[in-house]
């Protein structure tokens, strides 16, 4: 029976060796199926030996031997599974697209009715900015001194300074 050499490794050693993500190797430690350890710079160390490195590499599901066969190539389920599959997610992606293209229309839309409100405020605007105009200038003439009543009545203009 032999000993088996049990290597620290880094999360970026580890994922040079074994060909996965730093990602997918953190994954893998928080779901326990990989053992880790804290090193004195607070790093976090993987517990791999070669058997774990080689099941580790992708395209081994987990649970698979290496070098044991998933499913036969030319196994007519297979074929079909995949095919089955493969009509899914076109549907999927055919809806996605028309959902897509729905949000584009109504987007389109509500930018048009934006701007219209945008285009009936400026009016809006220049109408209020207009009467304000209008009732400054009849504010100023009513607050000009007007001469009396009896300066009126007897013909007398001058104005009061």
């Amino acid at each position: 029976m032999s000993v088996m050499e049990v290597r620290l490794l880094t999360l970026t050693e580890a994922a040079a060796a074994t060909g996965l993500t730093v990602e997918a190797l953190r994954q893998r430690v928080k779901r326990r199926q990989i053992v880790a350890t804290k090193g004195n710079d607070r790093h976090l160390r993987l517990r791999l030996t070669d058997d774990d490195i080689d099941r580790l590499r992708p395209g081994v599901p987990t649970g698979q031997q290496v070098g044991q066969q998933v499913g036969q190539p030319d196994d007519p389920g297979v074929f079909k599974a995949m095919a089955e599959h493969v009509t899914t997610l076109r549907e999927q992606l055919t809806r996605a697209q028309a959902d897509a293209d729905s949000a584009r229309r109504d987007v389109a839309g509500v930018r048009a009715e934006a701007a219209d409100e945008r285009r009936q405020a400026a009016v809006e605007r220049a109408r209020l900015a207009t009467r304000i105009d209008a009732l400054e200038a009849e504010n100023k003439a009513l607050r000009e001194p007007r001469p009396g009543l009896w300066q009126r009545l007897l013909g007398h203009t001058n104005r009061i300074a």
